[in-house]
């Protein structure tokens, strides 16, 4: 099966380099919570069916960031992660 990749956020980047590690999805739907409604983006993202060869793209507030990587973890020890290398304008994939 085809890995997916999920971003926390729909951040308005350009997301197309992420692509080429799977079909990009955006965890949390419109409208979005805020970034101070933590309670909130953690229900909203417990409802995202990521799976152990799915990736997460590092985009959006930190606290999504962090609480979509904690949503990771609770199915996968290690964590694909994209992290976008500005210099070189594609993602790099990282185990975390």
């Amino acid at each position: 099966m085809t890995a997916t990749v999920w971003v926390p956020k729909d951040t308005g980047h350009d997301f197309s380099h992420a692509e080429t590690f799977g079909p990009v999805r955006f965890m949390l739907g419109a409208p979005e919570p805020s970034p101070f409604e933590v309670q909130r983006v953690k229900t909203e993202l417990s409802r995202t069916p990521v799976r152990a060869e799915d990736y997460l793209v590092m985009a959006g507030p930190p606290v999504m960031c962090a609480l979509a990587l904690e949503r990771f973890r609770e199915v996968a020890a290690t964590v694909k992660v994209l992290i976008y290398h500005a210099g070189k304008h594609l993602y790099l994939e990282r185990m975390v």
